[in-house]
């Protein structure tokens, strides 16, 4: 949205059909918690819906949008301290008539999810924040210096450090269930 012009309904209607997914998903990673996830998405559109009706000038709205989620975010972690879920199911009910295969496949991808939340969950918030604007939500190192308000060099570094932090604890992880495992 560029200059002082209000945006219609169809507009707010536009912005929330497109970055209401990829928000919730960057919530629900960043927190651990679908719950929170879905609560901080209803506060991060009324913001924003309330700041475009009073005529903010908003350049880009995706990193916008993020930065309004991240700073709910981290208010809501200076309060509460997050929980992290855990997702239990009756894997016949699932399954139905899998094959052993499929079966397989889908327990090593949901094995890997689980993994990677863990991993983040044990990351410093800001390399947990650039590595999803980054790596899954896909903001461009720009973007990410908006949402973040650092620098995009600050956001080279951090992306770096976080990288390399998120492998060391990643493999740790993978090691230490192999461990226990075999």
């Amino acid at each position: 949205m560029q200059g002082n012009e209000k945006p219609s309904a169809a507009s707010l209607e536009d912005i929330y059909l497109e970055y209401v997914a990829p928000i919730r998903a960057y919530l629900y990673r960043l927190s651990g918690d679908r719950d929170l996830a879905q609560d901080l998405v209803q506060e991060v559109f009324y913001r924003a819906t309330r700041s475009l009706l009073m005529g903010k000038r908003i350049d880009y709205v995706s990193s916008w949008l993020y930065r309004i989620a991240r700073n709910l975010y981290l208010d809501h972690v200076s309060r509460i301290k997050p929980k992290y879920e855990v997702v239990y199911y009756d894997e016949l009910d699932h399954y139905g008539s899998y094959g052993a295969e499929e079966i397989s496949r889908d327990l090593e991808r949901r094995d890997m999810q689980m993994k990677i939340q863990q991993t983040l969950s044990l990351l410093p918030e800001t390399q947990k924040t650039v590595l999803l604007l980054r790596d899954y939500h896909e903001l461009s190192y720009a973007e990410i210096s908006g949402v973040m308000d650092i620098t995009v060099s600050a956001v080279k570094s951090l992306l770096f450090r976080a990288r390399l932090n998120f492998r060391t604890h990643y493999q740790k992880l993978t090691v230490e269930e192999g461990e226990k495992n075999g």
